[in-house]
């Protein structure tokens, strides 16, 4: 069946509403109180005049607020455009020009940047993403973050003003082939490309996890590293997790050294990184004597990886209590 990318969670979620659906910082949110956070992200987007195969730009961090607008989106039947943050002046311009987006979701670490650069790019609407709550008091004063109050322009607005509450309306009809994401290649060997991400191919990795055995339980975790604007962060990292009843933990602010803390301090059974997280925790002195058996399924990717590493990797995990055999490709 022809579903929306909201109604599979809908459905692969269901019993688990009083369970933490996300985790950031401090802050948590049921599946419950997740799905009413969609409802009023999709109406306040409805209100901005979202409609229907329109573009909404996303640049933002890893947040609950991200995760809440893209379902908001999806439910729609519109697009979200993931747009890497670290952005050069020229490159705002270019990126909200060519997505001629209506309403663009930005974080507000980078706000003023976006907005100063937005040049004669068509969007009326700019709704700041809070990061504040995420991050520590030390933290937050320093980045200058927390003090975005009310109106700095035309058409802009915090997300609790733009949030609405409404009763739940009947989602779009799901354009199966049509992209729900696009996000965009590194530029390693050119210009960044869009790619385009469609419901079908979303189902299809979630119906690879469910249909092969992977270790995905419910009421389990994982811990979301890498960014949203990523096709694997958003679909397998994101996505497939919380379609099979699990917890988020997302960390906005997350540096590569800081991968033995994150797994001291929330121990999931699902973690993925690039080559390097992994090398970094060989190095870190908690990990040297940790008990590493409650990590279940640890992805390695996205980054060039000798034979030596692998195995020193993979040994460095099993004499740590990883039960499972290492693999190749996808678990």
């Amino acid at each position: 069946m022809k579903k929306t990318l909201y109604q599979d969670l809908w459905e692969g979620a269901a019993g688990m509403e009083p369970a933490v659906a996300l985790r950031c910082g401090d802050q948590s949110l049921t599946f419950a109180a997740f799905f009413r956070e969609i409802l009023r992200a999709e109406a306040g987007l409805r209100a901005l005049g979202v409609q229907s195969g329109d573009l909404v730009t996303i640049l933002s961090l890893n947040t609950p607020e991200a995760v809440i607008a893209f379902y908001a989106i999806d439910r729609i039947g519109a697009v979200a455009n993931w747009v890497d943050m670290k952005l050069s002046p020229a490159e705002v311009e270019f990126y909200l020009t060519r997505a001629k987006s209506k309403v663009v979701l930005v974080l507000e670490l980078i706000f003023q940047k976006v907005y100063a650069n937005r040049g004669h790019a068509p969007a009326e609407h700019f709704v700041v993403l809070p990061l504040a709550p995420y991050l520590t008091p030390e933290l937050g004063r320093k980045l200058r973050v927390g003090v975005w109050e009310g109106e700095k322009g035309p058409g802009c607005v915090s997300w609790k003003e733009f949030l609405q509450d409404t009763g739940e309306s009947v989602p779009e009809s799901a354009r199966w082939e049509e992209p729900v994401a696009i996000t965009y290649t590194g530029g390693t060997t050119g210009p960044a490309k869009g790619v385009m991400l469609s419901r079908r191919a979303f189902r299809a990795s979630l119906e690879q996890y469910t249909q092969v055995g992977t270790m995905y339980g419910r009421g389990g975790a994982t811990l979301v590293l890498l960014p949203l604007f990523s096709a694997f962060g958003l679909c397998q990292c994101v996505h497939v997790p919380l379609c099979l009843g699990m917890t988020i933990i997302l960390y906005p602010m997350f540096r590569p050294e800081q991968l033995g803390e994150m797994l001291r301090r929330y121990r999931p059974e699902q973690v993925s990184g690039t080559t390097s997280y992994w090398q970094l925790l060989l190095q870190d002195p908690w990990a040297d004597q940790a008990d590493l058996s409650f990590l279940q399924v640890p992805r390695c990717g996205g980054d060039a990886m000798t034979a030596a590493m692998e195995r020193r990797i993979n040994d460095f995990l099993a004499q740590r209590g990883w039960p499972p055999p290492p693999g190749q490709g996808y678990r």
